[in-house]
């Protein structure tokens, strides 16, 4: 969250906002999904689809 916000300070408002959308949708909706629907995990994959979710944005977040 720190480097996407840093980002924002700096002036660059578009990445963090393609980030933030890209995460929501594909990583959080996607990602949840599969693991609970496909891979029948009730719960547990809600709390593990999450846990990707915040993880892929902290890292495409570094990264960039």
């Amino acid at each position: 969250m720190m480097c996407v916000s840093a980002m924002r300070g700096a002036g660059d408002t578009v990445t963090p906002i393609i980030i933030n959308l890209v995460g929501v949708f594909v990583m959080g909706i996607g990602v949840i999904y599969l693991l609970v629907m496909v891979g029948d995990l009730g719960l547990s994959g809600l709390w593990y689809g999450t846990a990707i979710d915040f993880t892929g944005r902290r890292i495409v977040g570094y990264i960039l």
